[in-house]
C-alpha cells in the first residue's frame, strides 16, 4: 500500500510537470511567459508544499495547498489528495465528496480498490454520526415536552395553608369558631377585670331602704 501510494504521488508531480515538458518539446515559448504555464507552475509549487506539509503531519496546510493547486490546475489526481488530508482531520463529509469525485473523474484510477474501500468505511462513520444526532435531537425533544406538559407547582407557602382533605386554612369554618370562641373568652375576662379593678377603685356599697344604694364612706382615723 504505501509503495503504491509513494508511486501515486510520483505520477501526480509527473503529470502536473508535463505541460512545461511538451511546450519545450514543441518549440512553444519558455513557461514564464505563458499565463497557463505560469499556473502550472504556481500549480506544482502548490502541489509541493502540500506534499512536504502532510508528510510532517500538518494536514490543515496540506489541505489548503492542494485545494489551491487544483483550482489553478483542474488536475484531478488532486482530488485524491484533498480527500486524503480531509479524511486525516475528520471531516468525513468533505473527504467523500472529493473521493467520489476523483472516482468520477479517473474511473480507471489505479487506486480505485483503495479508495472504495476507504468510501465505505467513511460512509458508515456518517451514517452512525447522523443516528446519533437524530437520537439526542429525539431526547431533546422529549424532554422539553414533558417539561411544557408538567403540572405547575405551588408555592411552599399556598401549600402549607391547606389540610389532610385540601381545605383552605384561611376559609375552614372550624378555623373561624375557635377565633370566635377565643374572642368570646376574651371579652369576659376582660369584663370580669374590670369590674375587679372597678372594685379596688370605687368603695363597697350596700342597698338601703327603698333601694337607694347607701355607699359607706371609710374615712381615715387621723
Amino acid at each position: 500500500m504505501a509503495r503504491r501510494l509513494a508511486a501515486f504521488w510520483t505520477a501526480l508531480a509527473l503529470a502536473l510537470a508535463l505541460p512545461s515538458v511538451a511546450g519545450a518539446q514543441d518549440g512553444t515559448p519558455p513557461p514564464s511567459s505563458s499565463p497557463s504555464s505560469s499556473r502550472d507552475a504556481e500549480a506544482r509549487a502548490l502541489f509541493e508544499a502540500g506534499r512536504v506539509a502532510f508528510a510532517d503531519g500538518r494536514f490543515e496546510d496540506a489541505l489548503e495547498y492542494f485545494e489551491r493547486s487544483h483550482e489553478l490546475s483542474g488536475r484531478p489526481e488532486l482530488l485524491y489528495n484533498i480527500g486524503t488530508s480531509s479524511d486525516r482531520l475528520r471531516r468525513e463529509r468533505e473527504a467523500v465528496t472529493a473521493f467520489e469525485a476523483y472516482l468520477e473523474a479517473l474511473p480507471d484510477a489505479p487506486n480505485r480498490r483503495e479508495v472504495e474501500g476507504r468510501l465505505r468505511v467513511l460512509r458508515e462513520e456518517i451514517a452512525r454520526e447522523d443516528e446519533q444526532a437524530a437520537a439526542v435531537a429525539a431526547a431533546e425533544a422529549a424532554a422539553a415536552q414533558d417539561a411544557a406538559s408538567a403540572p405547575i407547582a405551588e408555592p411552599a407557602g399556598e401549600t402549607a395553608e391547606r389540610d389532610e382533605g385540601g381545605e383552605d386554612v384561611l376559609t375552614a369554618w372550624w378555623l373561624w369558631t375557635i377565633i370566635g370562641v377565643v374572642v368570646a373568652g376574651g371579652v369576659a375576662g376582660a369584663v370580669v377585670a374590670a369590674t375587679v379593678a372597678q372594685e379596688d377603685v370605687y368603695p363597697p356599697y350596700t342597698t338601703g331602704d327603698g333601694g337607694a344604694i347607701a355607699i359607706t364612706l371609710t374615712v381615715p382615723i387621723p
